[in-house]
């Protein structure tokens, strides 16, 4: 795999705060999805799980430039 085909490449993959805030009930009440514990990595919208940034899988997509 190279580094290009990893989540953070991923059309399938999110990690912008609010999106995590959104799918995990109760996250905002720890405090931001900002934070620093959950680094880069975000949810995999394909298999609706958390992942790692640095993961990646054979249903990978590559996600058009987001602005």
């Amino acid at each position: 795999m190279t580094r290009h085909n990893r989540c953070r490449a991923c059309t399938h993959f999110r990690n912008e705060p609010a999106a995590l805030e959104a799918a995990v009930t109760g996250l905002r009440s720890l405090a931001s999805a900002y934070g620093s514990t959950r680094a880069e990595d975000g949810l995999c919208t394909r298999h609706d799980r958390h992942v790692s940034a640095t993961a990646g899988c054979d249903d990978f997509a590559p996600a058009k430039e987001r602005r």
